[in-house]
């Protein structure tokens, strides 16, 4: 008969009696004991579960987030890009989570679902402080919180203080560019207008990466996050549609048909419309001297939604730069509403 191995042979510690545990250092009795279904449901567990991580990881995202912006207002760029990265990686996490709340039928949702009230993702505080925290600033949605003077304080500190997008305009303008009108704001809460001076700023940035290198790799990595941030929206209302079809969701809205108006809103606020026919597409198009079929390949002849200056600027200087280069690069894939194009210059990872 074969012994099992013993752990305490290679010097484990197997007597906790005085000492912190795994389980003590966690605090894990407390988070076991916070999943209480209101229903019989087997299904139920698997939805508080996929909801309670997901606000773990954004808790831990908002505290990436916040120590981003204080590396960037102190010109400490080199963590921050490492930060960014996290938060995006985050943000893929999230993304892999709705794989498995999808395996729940919609049958199986109904068992439960009145047991939810009128709870609803739609009133995370923290989902609302990760928007406010990267630039997307509507006041309506300080709504759903107003119940809680303590979560509303926590969501008007932030909208006190600059965003993660404004600081990364007030680096440029300490870095020698004109931003124009975000040169002097100086209220927080409002949401930021039509500016093609950024725009510019940006694009000066994209013609010269390694000049302007750091700036260059801050504009990539708050791409990234953006990326993955949306893609997570697009996930959420897949899932929603597979598993409530058409009804309206718990919160009130019109549950799907609201989500994809969401996916409409972009985190750093763009200087306009960048669908073919804007003053913004048609200034960077000129300026690279873009043919046509560089605009078809933008645009695959579809609306666009509103990009922010830095994405719009990198999906151009990017399929510019291929179409200039021949394609002798390596392919890159320069988004899901374009065709593959070659890169000369190497892109942050």
């Amino acid at each position: 008969m074969i012994k099992p191995h013993d752990p305490a042979s290679d010097g484990a510690q197997m007597s906790f009696k005085e000492r912190m545990s795994y389980s003590d250092y966690l605090q894990l009795d407390k988070v076991l004991d916070t999943q209480a279904p209101l229903s019989s449901a087997h299904d139920e567990m698997l939805f508080i579960i996929q909801h309670q991580t997901s606000e773990l990881w954004m808790k831990l995202a908002l505290h990436e987030i916040g120590a981003a912006i204080l590396s960037i207002r102190a010109d400490r760029l080199e963590p921050s890009f490492k930060m960014l990265s996290r938060v995006a990686r985050i943000f893929e996490q999230l993304n892999n989570a709705w794989d498995v709340l999808r395996t729940m039928t919609p049958s199986e949702y109904t068992e439960f679902r009145d047991a939810l009230g009128q709870s609803s993702g739609f009133q995370s505080w923290q989902y609302r402080a990760i928007e406010f925290m990267a630039g997307n600033r509507n006041l309506a949605m300080l709504g759903p919180h107003k119940h809680r003077r303590d979560l509303t304080d926590r969501l008007e500190a932030i909208l006190a203080t600059p965003s993660l997008y404004d600081e990364a305009l007030l680096l440029l303008a300490r870095n020698g560019f004109d931003i124009g009108a975000d040169a002097g704001r100086t209220d927080w809460r409002e949401t930021r207008g039509e500016n093609e001076d950024v725009l510019a700023a940006w694009q000066t940035v994209y013609r010269d990466p390694q000049r302007y290198w750091m700036l260059y790799e801050l504009a990539e990595k708050l791409v990234d996050f953006e990326d993955y941030f949306r893609r997570w929206r697009f996930n959420h209302v897949t899932t929603v549609e597979r598993i409530i079809g058409l009804k309206r969701g718990t919160g009130g809205t019109s549950g799907a048909s609201y989500l994809k108006k969401m996916l409409e809103v972009v985190l750093f606020r763009s200087s306009g419309r960048s669908a073919p026919g804007s003053r913004a597409f048609h200034r960077l198009t000129e300026t690279a001297k873009c043919s046509s079929s560089l605009i078809d390949a933008i645009s695959d002849g579809k609306p666009l939604h509103t990009f922010p200056e830095i994405a719009l600027v990198s999906h151009v200087t990017a399929v510019f730069t291929a179409k200039r280069a021949s394609c002798q690069a390596p392919v890159r894939r320069i988004s899901s509403r374009t065709s593959t194009a070659c890169q000369t210059s190497p892109y942050p990872t």
